[in-house]
């Protein structure tokens, strides 16, 4: 797994780095889905909000990937310059 990273401590920069960026998104989707319980909590049980949330958080996974464009990468070296700073 190291291999595309040069060594150990690489590839700990690039975890740090990462989950910079993960963080405020996970707490971003988590405010959304409250919003969204909290919207729909009198019209469904929590086994059909649950469904429902995962339906809804598909819909705008789908919807920013297709504005974004995004493109699968293999290797961290297929990252752009530009994002990893």
């Amino acid at each position: 797994m190291l291999k595309g990273f040069g060594s150990e401590d690489e590839y700990w920069d690039y975890e740090y780095m990462v989950y910079q960026k993960q963080l405020p998104i996970q707490k971003y989707v988590k405010s959304l889905e409250n919003d969204y319980n909290n919207a729909h909590q009198d019209e469904f049980t929590e086994e059909q909000l649950a469904q429902n949330w995962n339906t809804k958080l598909d819909s705008i996974k789908k919807k920013l990937v297709k504005e974004q464009q995004f493109k699968d990468v293999q290797k961290p070296v297929d990252i752009g310059q530009s994002f990893q700073e």
